[in-house]
């Protein structure tokens, strides 16, 4: 489907969530894990509030699913933070 701006693109691509309800938070990331083809082998996630509170819980709250409930076992933290 081809979409005529780029909002139109957002408006049909984006999954919502809320961070408040675990249940439509791990919905969201099967969504986005479902989406995925079979041979995706690295995912990447990006954050351009670096050093922003709520993102980081964010962050670790979606790596958390990722290993408990869809099986990654590495992950990667870029970080000023030495």
């Amino acid at each position: 489907m081809m979409n005529a701006t780029l909002d139109d693109w957002i408006r049909h691509e984006a999954i919502p969530f809320s961070v408040d309800s675990s249940k439509t938070f791990y919905a969201s990331i099967d969504r986005i894990i479902a989406s995925l083809d079979d041979s995706v082998e690295l995912l990447g996630f990006g954050e351009a509030l670096h050093g922003g509170e709520d993102i980081l819980m964010l962050r670790n709250r979606f790596f958390q699913c990722l290993v408990e409930t869809h099986g990654y076992s590495a992950i990667a933290i870029e970080s000023s933070f030495p």
